[in-house]
């Protein structure tokens, strides 16, 4: 009968609409909720039998589906906090719901703080997932797995600690007074193999005009040394020497001191502890190294290696990788953050907290780097904001209302006649 159809169609149409509206409440609640994807509501008709030609039309209703806008992106908004991290472009972070052994998903929420144990977690109780790396940059697991959750682990910068580095190289540049009778000291501080700064002392010895010879100290200027350099000339008497640079043509090394390569103006010194230090002291007959001309004695040293350091910070580029910031100067890689992606985004299964899971309609899951096939950059101090357009939901909430109030008068009006059609036998 028409009628009964009109007022199940008028009851399917206010089920459809209570549907709408519990979308765009849920949409409103969560418009300032970090990396919340709105929902839309789509509705289609529903058909009963034929309704082409003549004879009497039968309302077959509607029926909705609501989906998640997962691609649809929220504004990135800076904060003041390291750890919040957003993503221009696509991709996701890959999250655990527990520390260790918890269940995998992805999300955009990036509002990440460390827990009592360091481990980064977002305000939905996420553990931010990445890969452990090396201090060259390269990752711990020398192939993990970049189509499952496998190799990832939760990021802990809590358990970030500092490394001392020994020094592997010294340089000595240096103006040594033209006609200066010396001798000339200078001590290069070094990181020894325990992390503590020690002084290799460089002594200019005169040997005669233009003539130098270079003794290498560890510590003070007493006792053998450990290597000496000797007959520097700087007079330019040498075939193809330039008056006032290095020519090393007669130079020797002894005592711990290597070979020395006059090319280079290097040589190596193996100290007590058995730690060997590359000295440079500048190409031969060339400027950047040591000189001799009319002016003061001028030593600028460098060395490499880095004491034992406190973690001051942390920096996470582009790319993913997070970098530890040491209170010596130090900078280490420590993780590499990927960002996961699926073929249908689209089709992620949505579950408390702002976060996703692989399902049979967003295909699998893909991991890489930031930057690099497709995917997005990872921002840090940023958050991503809600995609919740307030002023779109408000409208069309006004347009649930109104078309709830059509559909119950439409119950309203089928009732009435049913009514009528009641009282024809009396």
């Amino acid at each position: 009968m028409s009628i009964g159809s009109a007022l199940q169609a008028g009851v399917s149409g206010l089920r459809s609409l209570s549907s709408k509206l519990a979308a765009i409440s849920n949409n409103i609640q969560n418009s300032s909720t970090t990396g919340y994807k709105r929902f839309d509501t789509q509705f289609s008709s529903l058909v009963t039998g034929s309704n082409t030609g003549s004879g009497a039309f039968s309302a077959g209703g509607v029926s909705t589906t609501t989906r998640s806008q997962i691609t649809l992106g929220g504004t990135v908004i800076g904060t003041s906090v390291r750890t919040d991290l957003a993503i221009s472009g696509s991709g996701f972070f890959a999250v655990s719901n527990a520390r260790e052994n918890g269940e995998f998903a992805l999300t955009r929420a990036g509002s990440f703080r460390p827990d009592e144990t360091g481990a980064l977690r977002n305000a939905a109780g996420f553990y931010l997932q990445g890969f452990a790396l090396n201090p060259d940059g390269t990752t711990v697991n020398p192939n993990p797995s970049l189509t499952t959750f496998d190799s990832l682990e939760t990021v802990n910068i809590g358990a970030i600690t500092g490394t001392a580095n020994p020094s592997t190289e010294v340089r000595f540049v240096s103006n040594i007074p033209q006609n200066a009778a010396g001798p000339f000291q200078t001590g290069v501080q070094y990181i020894d193999l325990f992390g503590a700064a020690q002084d290799l002392s460089f002594n200019w010895v005169n040997t005669g005009p233009n003539s130098w010879d270079l003794e290498i100290y560890d510590g003070p200027v007493a006792g053998p040394p450990l290597g000496t350099l000797n007959n520097i000339d700087f007079s330019g008497a040498a075939p193809g020497a330039t008056p006032g640079l290095p020519n090393y043509g007669g130079a020797a090394t002894g005592g711990a001191a290597g070979a020395f390569n006059p090319a280079q103006g290097t040589f190596d010194v193996t100290l007590a502890s058995g730690q060997v230090i590359t000295v440079d002291i500048g190409d031969e007959n060339a400027v950047g190294g040591i000189t001799q001309f009319a002016g003061d004695y001028s030593p600028e040293t460098f060395s490499d290696g880095a004491p034992l350091g406190a973690l001051q910070a942390i920096e996470i580029g582009d790319d993913g990788v997070m970098v530890a910031v040491f209170d010596t100067g130090e900078r280490r890689p420590v993780y590499q953050i990927p960002l996961g992606d699926v073929t249908n985004p689209n089709g992620l299964t949505v579950i408390t907290g702002n976060a996703f899971q692989l399902s049979a309609e967003s295909g699998d899951l893909r991991l890489g780097g930031a930057l690099t096939a497709g995917l997005g950059a990872v921002n840090q101090s940023t958050l991503e904001a809600s995609n919740v357009d307030i002023s779109e939901e408000l409208t069309a909430l006004i347009e649930t209302q109104r078309a709830y109030s059509s559909n119950a008068t439409v119950v309203r009006t089928a009732d009435e006649m049913l009514e009528e059609v009641t009282r024809l036998k009396r």
